[in-house]
C-alpha cells in the first residue's frame, strides 16, 4: 500500500562559509512530511523534499523502516527535487514502535519521527483477575528476560523529594525548599525502614551552561555523584532525572521543556532535543561507570502549563514532540556506551531508562506514549505517578476513602489503574515503575487509620500487577492537609511524625506473602 503524505516542514539555518567560495550552496532543506503514522501492515509511504544537492537521508531502524531518495531533474540555484520511499515491513509485535528518519545537507537537517502501530490480536484472552508477577532477578547486574522482571526487583521504593529537585531564584539549590542537605544517614535508615529504591529528582536549572554544549555544573554533579553514592553503599538502586526543567511555575523564565511551543515551531523542537541530548550525554558519560542500580529517567512531569489533565492545545502534536524527546535522551545515552560498530563500552549499553508519559500521567502512557527505538532489546521502563484521587491523597479534603469512606471514588480506581499498565506493558514484559505516589497525612486518628488503608491497598495493588510504587517524599515536618507527604527526614533518616506506621503499612503491602494476604483481605479489613 503506498501513502502520499502532503505536509510541509522548513527549516531554516544559519549560513556557514563554505568550503568552496564558489560554490552555489543553499540552506533550504523542505520535507514534505513531518511525520509519518502507519498501521502494522507492512507498506511503502512516498513523498517529496526539497533540498541543497548532496542531501543524505537514513533511518536509525534499518531492519525494519528502510529509507531511499532519487533525485528528479536538474540542480538549479544549488537545490534539487527528490523522490523518498519507505519501506515499512509488518510489525509482528502488539507493541507499537518508532524510529526517527533524517534528512541532512552541508547547511541543515531535519528529524521526521516514524510510528508504527502493533498488531491487534484478535479474541485476546483474558487477563487473569490475579495476574502472575515477574520473578524477581537474583543479580540486577544478570542480563534478565525483561524489563518487567527488572522493574519488580526495584521493589518499594521512596523519593529524595524537594531537594536536588528544590530552585529559588531560578537557580536549583538543595536546601532552598527547607529541607536539609541528604547524607550518608539518610540512606541508611531509607534502607533499614525496608525501602530498595530511591528516586533522586535532580533539577538543572541555573546549572546548564550556553548552547550548543550546554556545559553542566562541577560541582552539581559532583554533589548528585555524592547522594548516588550514599545510596549505593547501602546497596539501593537509584534513580536520576531531569526534573522541574519541564515546570513552567517552578522554572519560570528558564523554563525549556515546553510541549506545546515545540509542537508549532520546528527550530525550537530542535533545540530542545539538542539540550536535552547535550545534557543526558554529560551525565550518560559521568555515571557510565556505575553499574545497573543506577536508572536514568529521562524527564519527569512534562505539560504544557494544564499540568496534564488537559491539553491546552494539539495534543497529537505535544504527543510526537514528547515521544521524539524520549528517543533523543535514549539516543543520547546508548551512544555514550555503544561505539560505531555495536560494541558495548561501559554499563550505559544496557542500562535501564525511564520513559516518561506526558505529565508522568498513566492514562496518557497507556493511550499516547511510543516506547523509544533501543538498540538494546530489553532495557526501558515506562515511568508514571499517579496520586488519585487527589482530593483524598493529595489535597487531604476528606477524612476517609475506600467503600467504608465517605468519598466518592473506590478501591477499583486503584486496582483499574494497575490491571491497565499491566495489560499495555508489564503483560508484554515491559517494566512500569510508579515513580511517585503518596498520600498526605490526617489530623484525626480516624483520618490516620484509612491513610495507612490507603497506602497498603495501594502497594499491593502494584505488587500484584507488578508495578513497584515510589512514595513521595517531600519532607514537611508534623504538618497535615495538602502537599503533607512527609514521613522521613531528609538529613537524618529517622521518621518524622506519623511516618512510622504508613511505612510499616507499605512495607507489609510488598513483603508479606502469605497466600491468605491479599488485596480482598485488605479490602475486608478496611476501617469502618
Amino acid at each position: 500500500m503506498k501513502r502520499i503524505i502532503s505536509f510541509l516542514l522548513i527549516v531554516s539555518v544559519c549560513l556557514v562559509a563554505c568550503k568552496d567560495p564558489e560554490a552555489v550552496l543553499s540552506d533550504v532543506l523542505q520535507v514534505d512530511s513531518t511525520s509519518v503514522s502507519v498501521s502494522a501492515a507492512a507498506q511503502t509511504v512516498e513523498f517529496g523534499a526539497l533540498a541543497g544537492d548532496g542531501m543524505t537521508v537514513s533511518s536509525n531502524a534499518l531492519e525494519w523502516c528502510r529509507v531511499s531518495s532519487r533525485p528528479l531533474g536538474e540542480v538549479e540555484n544549488g537545490e534539487r527535487k527528490y523522490a523518498i520511499t519507505l519501506n515499512v515491513d509488518a510489525n509482528a509485535d502488539t507493541l507499537a514502535r518508532a524510529c526517527v528518519v533524517r534528512f541532512k545537507t552541508e547547511l541543515a537537517s531535519v528529524e521526521v519521527p516514524v510510528h508504527q502501530a502493533g498488531k491487534v490480536i484478535e479474541d485476546t484472552p483474558d487477563v487473569p483477575d490475579t495476574p502472575d508477577v515477574p520473578v524477581i532477578p537474583d543479580n540486577p547486574d544478570t542480563p534478565v528476560g525483561s524489563s518487567a522482571e527488572f522493574a519488580m526487583a526495584m521493589g518499594l521504593g521512596w523519593n529524595l523529594g524537594n531537594n536536588m529537585d528544590a530552585i529559588t531564584g531560578g537557580v536549583a539549590n538543595e536546601t532552598s525548599w527547607g529541607n536539609q542537605k541528604c547524607t550518608q544517614s539518610t540512606m541508611r535508615e531509607v534502607k533499614r525502614a525496608g525501602f530498595s529504591t530511591v528516586r533522586v529528582p535532580v533539577s538543572w536549572i541555573g546549572k546548564t551552561g550556553a548552547a550548543p554544549d550546554y556545559p553542566l555544573d562541577e560541582a552539581w554533579l559532583a554533589r548528585v555523584k555524592e547522594i548516588v553514592d550514599y545510596a549505593f553503599a547501602e546497596e539501593l538502586k537509584v534513580i536520576i532525572n531531569i526534573h522541574h526543567d519541564g515546570n513552567p511555575a517552578t522554572a519560570g523564565s528558564k523554563y525549556w521543556l515546553d510541549p506545546y511551543k515545540a509542537s508549532n515551531d520546528a527550530v525550537y523542537d530542535a533545540q530542545v532535543r539538542a539540550q536535552i541530548t547535550a545534557m543526558w550525554t554529560q551525565i550518560a558519560t559521568y555515571f557510565k561507570d556505575y553499574n545497573n542500580n543506577l536508572i536514568f529517567e529521562g524527564l519527569n512531569e512534562i505539560h504544557d502549563g494544564g499540568h496534564g489533565w488537559s491539553f491546552q492545545g494539539n495534543k497529537d502534536g505535544q504527543m510526537r514532540v514528547l515521544n521524539g524527546w524520549m528517543q533523543s535522551f535514549v539516543n543520547a545515552v546508548r551512544a555514550t556506551g555503544i561505539d560505531s560498530e555495536g560494541n558495548a563500552l561501559n554499563h550505559n549499553a544496557e542500562r535501564y531508562l525511564g520513559i516518561t508519559s506526558y505529565y508522568a500521567q498513566w492514562r496518557h502512557a497507556v493511550n499516547y506514549t511510543v516506547l523509544p527505538t533501543d538498540p538494546t532489546a530489553g532495557r526501558l521502563l515506562v515511568a508514571v505517578h499517579s496520586y488519585d484521587p487527589w482530593d483524598w491523597a493529595g489535597a487531604g479534603k476528606h477524612t476517609s476513602w475506600g467503600h467504608n469512606g465517605n468519598h466518592n471514588t473506590y478501591e477499583s480506581e486503584i486496582t483499574d489503574m494497575f490491571k491497565a499498565l499491566y495489560d499495555k506493558y508489564v503483560s508484554q514484559g515491559v517494566g512500569v515503575y510508579m515513580g511517585e505516589f503518596g498520600c498526605v497525612h490526617q489530623a484525626s486518628d480516624r483520618g490516620k487509620q484509612f491513610q495507612y488503608y490507603y497506602l497498603e491497598y495501594y502497594v499491593k495493588a502494584g505488587r500484584t500487577y507488578g508495578v513497584p510504587c515510589l512514595l513521595w517524599d517531600n519532607g514537611t515536618n508534623g504538618k497535615t492537609g495538602e502537599e503533607a507527604f512527609g514521613y522521613i527526614n531528609h538529613s537524618t533518616g529517622a521518621y518524622l511524625p506519623n511516618g512510622r506506621p504508613c511505612v510499616e503499612a507499605m512495607v507489609k503491602a510488598w513483603t508479606n506473602t502469605d497466600p491468605n494476604y491479599t488485596l480482598q483481605s485488605i479490602y475486608n479489613n478496611a476501617p469502618e
